[in-house]
């Protein structure tokens, strides 16, 4: 393995700061950018408090040594510098009252990275250092101890205006290294010998071929995502190791971190991006990379390549879709094909346990059941192998599926005084998770029949597809399921392209296409689901029952199949 130059870098905070340049500079698109300038106010901890907390006791020093520079991070249209690099930029060693306050400030120089597009910006690290490269004054961040003697805290909003210089006060106070965390967690390597260097590299498979990752990262102290913030979204360049400065204080320092697959528009093109993983790791897990005095091995993860990590220091996250270029995906492994034919409902095992079903809120309380798995001799359609010949009528048959049934008569208890009551029908069946990468494209079929005539009443099939549903929970259809659309997606293999039913089916609409009473129609699509998914069929409608026993609906499935094209 290929060592990395380990060095203990002071992590330079770096302001981003701009004064008087020609108001019209523009970039190359002639779009008119705007200058920025931050000015240092330092605030007096003695006696000011902004959330009526009282003055400290344990008053950092100040050293009385002039600003010389500023290590600053700003976030926005264009970005200045990050947390592992911040941007260095000088301060005029003469104060002055930039602002007409009555007030003198340091004022950073002018610097053409300062020069920005106008927009919404974002000051996220501020220190200030004195000639001898000696921190002297900090911004503090937010939601830390000393944020509360500071007007505004980091993050600091502003916005830029284009052709015009942008003045932007920044509220820093003395530093000393007493108690570093009150000022927050980035500020970590302003003490010499207090940072460690953890380097990560990546590599994602796709289809045989190995490729440098793209990734990002998130980073807190402490052991989940509630602590304090070391690096927010941090990206490494074309495939190159990242290596980001830790804290190493005192005892052990525990990290927390989410790691992202990014696109790689380059080599391996535009994927999804999820956090494939994460985890805690110590002080000591980073120093376990460490070979001598300067080198360092990285942390390097392997996405899809059917190899561990190396070493193996965090969870390989599966949330409910599955990461992209991931050779094996949770699920059952397609092609899928399911008959029913072993189902026995005497004593159920897998995969038929996996099989959910769901009354949603709208449905009447009489009815009392839904779409579910059913034996019934000689009912069900014969075996796929006669799928292309089966409106014929004469296909075989064969003895278990998905069945629902309801008459408004018998099934309620009422029988004849039901006449007039409408009844609502809003019920459905979730398949078992089938297995699939972020780029696989699955071609769905199922056969379903209308029992009875068709028109005897309005109820609709709908067929739904999830990534996201957690395999047990009631569905959520408004938020994670997508609704498959027959007549956009339909390949046309088993029954006429541009299948007419768009993202329902009923029974009226069965037989206009010749697949009323007893024959079966089968309903197919071709998706790109984007990870592991399930399946829903959902039953819906309403039955007015107009006349005795008469008003009743029964549709039933069979033959499932999930393939990949």
């Amino acid at each position: 393995m290929k060592t990395l130059r380990r060095s203990f870098l002071t992590l330079a905070v770096f302001a981003l700061v701009l004064t008087s340049c020609s108001k019209d500079d523009g970039d190359s698109t002639g779009e008119v950018k705007g200058m920025v300038n931050f000015g240092t106010v330092l605030q007096d901890l003695v006696t000011k408090s902004k959330k009526g907390k009282g003055p400290l006791t344990d008053i950092p020093d100040c050293s009385g040594e002039t600003p010389a520079y500023a290590m600053v991070v700003v976030e926005g249209p264009e970005n200045v510098g990050t947390l592992a690099e911040p941007f260095r930029v000088n301060i005029n060693p003469t104060p002055f009252d930039q602002d007409g306050d009555g007030i003198t400030e340091f004022v950073t120089v002018e610097t053409t990275q300062l020069s920005v597009r106008a927009g919404s910006y974002s000051l996220t690290y501020f220190a200030v250092y004195d000639a001898s490269d000696n921190p002297i004054w900090v911004a503090p961040q937010a939601e830390t101890e000393l944020a509360n003697f500071v007007p505004e805290a980091l993050p600091l909003s502003f916005e830029v205006a284009g052709g015009e210089d942008n003045y932007v006060p920044v509220d820093v106070l003395c530093f000393d290294n007493r108690n570093l965390l009150d000022y927050g967690a980035i500020y970590f390597a302003l003490i010499p010998n207090q940072a460690i260097e953890f380097c990560i590299k990546g590599n994602y498979c796709d289809a045989g071929t190995t490729y440098d990752a793209n990734f990002s990262v998130n980073i807190w102290t402490g052991t989940d995502n509630t602590g304090n913030v070391l690096y927010a979204a941090e990206a490494n360049a074309a495939g190159a190791p990242l290596c980001l400065p830790m804290p190493d204080l005192s005892g052990e320092d525990s990290y927390y971190l989410e790691l992202t697959l990014e696109d790689n528009l380059d080599t391996y093109g535009d994927i999804e991006n999820v956090i494939i993983r994460r985890g805690v790791f110590t002080d000591a897990d980073i120093k376990a990379l460490f070979e001598g005095a300067t080198d360092v091995y990285p942390f390097v993860f392997n996405q899809g390549c059917g190899l561990d990590d190396k070493p193996t220091l965090f969870e390989v996250v599966d949330a409910g879709t599955t990461p992209p270029g991931d050779t094996d995906p949770s699920g059952l492994t397609l092609p899928y094909i399911e008959d029913f034919e072993a189902y026995d409902a005497t004593s159920i095992v897998a995969p038929y346990d996996s099989y959910l079903t769901f009354v949603f809120p709208a449905q009447s309380a009489e009815i009392g059941k839904t779409i579910s798995l059913d034996r019934n001799t000689g009912n069900y359609a014969g075996p796929i192998a006669n799928r292309p010949n089966i409106n014929d009528g004469t296909a075989p048959v064969s003895n278990a599926g998905m069945d629902f049934f309801f008459n408004a008569g018998t099934n309620t208890g009422t029988d004849d005084t039901a006449i007039g009551n409408t009844y609502v029908i809003d019920n459905a069946i979730v398949s078992p998770q089938f297995a699939a990468t972020a780029t696989d494209v699955i071609d769905f079929t199922m056969e379903m029949q209308y029992t009875f005539g068709g028109g005897e009443n309005t109820q609709q099939v709908e067929y739904w597809y999830s990534t996201t549903y957690d395999g047990s929970s009631q569905p959520d259809l408004g938020t994670n399921w997508t609704l498959i659309d027959f007549t956009a997606l339909d390949s046309g293999n088993f029954d006429p392209a541009n299948d007419p039913s768009g993202t329902d089916e009923t029974a009226q609409e069965m037989a206009d296409q010749g697949t009323s009473g007893q024959m079966w129609k089968v309903k197919e699509a071709t998706f790109t689901p984007g990870g592991s998914f399930y399946l829903l069929v959902r039953y819906k409608g309403d039955i007015i029952k107009t006349a005795s026993n008469r008003d009743r609906t029964r549709f039933r499935f069979d033959n499932l199949t999930v393939e990949k094209q």
